[in-house]
């Protein structure tokens, strides 16, 4: 009888020695990348040069003059734009149910820009990647940070400032 009963303990601890022994471990392999619903991963191993805007940042207002029209957008809780070390960005915005995630990258002028490669609006999903317009970093310190892009085109002048504090 005492036999019967040691036999699960006995299997157990044969597993694991079994598992030790595994050949196919590296060491040198990252772990897969889980997520967590509602929570952004990054998804690159390569640390961006400017660090600077990397962060949660909560949208306080975002306002828009283009070919004739004017809108201003101010932020509600959980409006954010996410700024990851590896490039990514994560946006949420209820205007529209509003929700991006994108690359970007910053140049040596201040400059930034972004490639969307998924974007819903109400509910209409898109996996074609666009770019945005090119954005300054008019100013960023540990709390604020200010976003400008005035650009010409074909329609008019596109002026927006899109205003995030943390």
């Amino acid at each position: 009888m005492k036999i019967i009963k040691l036999l699960p303990v006995l299997a157990f601890i044969a597993a694991g020695f079994a598992a030790c022994n595994l050949d196919n471990v590296n060491p040198q392999q990252p772990p897969p990348i889980t997520t967590t619903p509602g929570k952004p991963v990054d998804t690159s191993k390569t640390v961006i040069t400017n660090t600077s805007i990397v962060g949660n940042w909560n949208l306080v207002s975002d306002t828009l003059s283009y070919a004739g029209t004017y809108a201003n957008y101010k932020g509600v809780p959980n409006d954010h734009y996410i700024f990851t070390k590896y490039g990514n960005l994560y946006i949420n915005v209820a205007l529209n149910k509003y929700v991006d995630t994108a690359v970007y990258s910053i140049s040596t002028a201040n400059k930034l820009q972004w490639v969307n490669t998924y974007t819903s609006a109400n509910g209409v999903v898109t996996t074609t990647q666009s770019s945005s317009a090119p954005f300054t970093i008019s100013s960023v310190d540990a709390h604020n940070l200010i976003l400008t892009c005035n650009q010409s085109t074909v329609n008019g002048t596109r002026y927006e400032v899109i205003t995030l504090n943390k």
